[in-house]
């Protein structure tokens, strides 16, 4: 009988270019980003924690930054129709140089946390909905930074 998978590992490189409409060039910063996580079956789901570090460099080195984060996540089967998840978060990003309108350093605190919803017997063309509702806030060294998201989305997971 063959055992069930009971232990993960996760590894995800990252690389991103944000292009900022009618500035010159030397603002766009490039992203590099490592994320690992190690999962566990935990009771009917999984329980996944993970790490981050990010980094992102400018021409402008007054618009480098870098950040680490942690995570945490449970996902899992609710009755015989849904399935959800739970994330939470927690991350740090600071600027290497001081701002020079505020002349200090900004560094922000993240905390987040999200939800995750589908019912199993709602699928339409192979797509099942997906219902999310994420917030998170920022508090920052510099105020005009800080900040509170509150998101309720509807996406679409394809069905295999």
């Amino acid at each position: 009988m063959a055992a069930l998978l009971s232990e993960g590992l996760g590894v995800a490189p990252g690389l991103w270019i944000t292009r900022h409409d009618d500035q010159p060039g030397e603002v766009d910063p490039v992203g590099r980003s490592l994320a690992l996580s190690v999962s566990r079956r935990a009771g009917p789901g999984w329980l996944t924690a993970g790490g981050t570090l990010s980094r992102e460099t400018a021409d402008r080195s007054s618009l480098d930054w870098r950040s680490r984060g942690l995570s945490l996540a449970y996902a899992a089967d609710i009755g015989e129709d849904w399935s959800g998840s739970l994330r939470l978060g927690l991350s740090t990003a600071r600027f290497d140089e001081t701002d020079a309108t505020f002349l200090k350093r900004r560094e922000d605190r993240t905390r987040n946390a999200g939800l995750t919803l589908s019912h199993r017997k709602v699928s339409w063309e192979g797509y099942q909905p997906v219902l999310m509702l994420d917030w998170a806030q920022t508090e920052s060294t510099i105020s005009l930074n800080d900040r509170r998201l509150i998101q309720f989305r509807l996406g679409l997971n394809r069905l295999f």
